[in-house]
């Protein structure tokens, strides 16, 4: 099945019995709001100073590549470009011939508890009577197990379909709608510019786009590929739709850089000496240089950013994710394998970590914990707002450098999100001249 995965808790989530420190360091959060900081997010309103110890990055843009922190920021004079970074096309996946059907299944309810979820989102008469008809829908173990016509899906009002979807997207038995593919805001009008698409392409994914809180879905594959029916468009569409948001990023060495300090961010972990050798070295040289942050980071991201895992059988919870990726950021062995589980996850925070509200360094963890205590997703820090992250299980989500605010938006905001950062207690210090 072709759908995009994005999000760490596209199985079921599991509460965290958060222990006693973490409970504080929340807290801490949580009771800073009352005097100006807050933990919510949304497109429309991006992190400040007051939201978040994730500090705002510098910004200046020129040509498409942007300035994100002057050389006056302890890791130094960092520049930015944006890309979007698509599956590989081993990865696309598409059968052939598409013989999936759209699916709807609305967990421990009954024909009478849907007919009042139809009243309620507005759907018309004789959208009920088809949807409801005997030979579209059945009462399972699992609850109505119902089929719709393909011409109802794609004419469905942008209101109903957000209210349905986020009925049906509430379960993991609905994958299209649990786990949809997410689209960036600017999406269509980038790709329109592309003309990778036809234009009947374009309005017909319009067409089924929805927002659940501050993020832009689209689960209607099957849908669309009724009227989408040449392989080489289907193969673009889902092409595109995959396509997710990256950093490239270039530490900038100039003659009146503070290399002291610089050297000092980027030489916290285990591969310390080799770092101090390299930007000594580059300091030296008599032009100004420019270096891929990638040889900076630890072994373990600079062989997995920009790259996609190799698919693998077995179960979900085997499989990397961002618990495992966080956790093993400074691995210099095989990296453990038991972190893909959100206990062992939790159960690694507890003894090796502690919380920092100071501004986060090189390495630390980014958790994201929702208003009802349950952590959703980890990420690493790297500088300038920009972290280490991989979202969710699926071998279609890449490694990649992102913003912060880009990480946060593969998530509605329809609730607070809170976000800790925690830092490892043997973490080296930097390497000393």
């Amino acid at each position: 099945m072709e759908t995009n995965q994005p999000k760490t808790h596209s199985k079921p989530v599991v509460t965290i019995q958060l222990s006693a420190w973490m409970l504080a360091a929340i807290g801490i959060v949580l009771a800073a709001g009352i005097w100006g900081i807050s933990a919510k997010f949304s497109t429309k309103n991006l992190p400040d100073n007051k939201q978040s110890n994730i500090k705002p990055a510098h910004h200046a843009t020129t040509n498409h590549v942007t300035e994100i922190s002057t050389k006056d920021a302890t890791w130094g004079r960092l520049y930015a470009k944006s890309f979007t970074i698509e599956r590989p096309d081993a990865f696309l996946g598409i059968p052939s011939p598409f013989t999936e059907k759209a699916r709807w299944i609305f967990e421990k309810q009954n024909r009478q508890e849907v007919t009042a979820i139809f009243d309620r989102i507005g759907l018309t008469a004789d959208q009920k009577v088809q949807l409801l008809a005997p030979d579209r829908c059945k009462e399972t173990a699992d609850g109505l197990d119902l089929i719709p016509d393909h011409k109802i899906v794609r004419e469905l009002s942008r209101e109903a379909r957000t209210s349905l979807y986020a009925i049906l997207g509430s379960s993991s038995i609905n994958p299209r709608h649990h786990s949809p593919f997410t689209v960036p805001e600017n999406w269509l009008s980038d790709l329109q510019l592309t003309q990778t698409m036809a234009r009947d392409t374009y309005e017909s994914i319009n067409n089924l786009l929805y927002r659940r809180g501050n993020v832009i879905y689209f689960s209607d594959m099957p849908a669309l590929f009724d009227v989408v029916t040449d392989p080489l468009e289907r193969r673009n569409v889902v092409k595109a739709l995959s396509r997710r948001p990256a950093l490239l990023v270039n530490l900038h060495i100039t003659e009146d850089a503070n290399m002291d300090e610089i050297i000092g961010y980027w030489s916290r972990g285990w591969h310390a000496k080799d770092l101090r050798s390299l930007l000594n070295s580059l300091s030296r040289e008599q032009e100004d240089v420019s270096l891929d942050i990638i040889h900076l980071l630890p072994p373990f991201a600079r062989e997995r950013v920009y790259t996609f895992p190799y698919p693998q059988l077995g179960s979900n919870e085997e499989k990397p994710n961002c618990y495992w990726t966080a956790l093993n950021f400074f691995s210099t062995d095989q990296p453990d394998a038991r972190f893909t589980h959100i206990e062992a996850a939790k159960a690694k925070l507890d003894k090796d970590y502690y919380p920092i509200t100071d501004k986060p360094a090189l390495g630390d963890v980014i958790c994201l914990i929702d208003s009802q205590g349950e952590l959703f997703h980890m990420a690493n820090y790297i500088a300038a707002n920009i972290v280490f992250t991989k979202n969710g299980y699926h071998h279609h989500n890449p490694w990649v450098l992102a913003t912060t605010e880009d990480m946060i938006a593969n998530y509605p905001a329809q609730q607070p999100i809170t976000t800790l950062s925690f830092r490892r207690k043997d973490t080296p210090q930097a390497a000393t001249p």
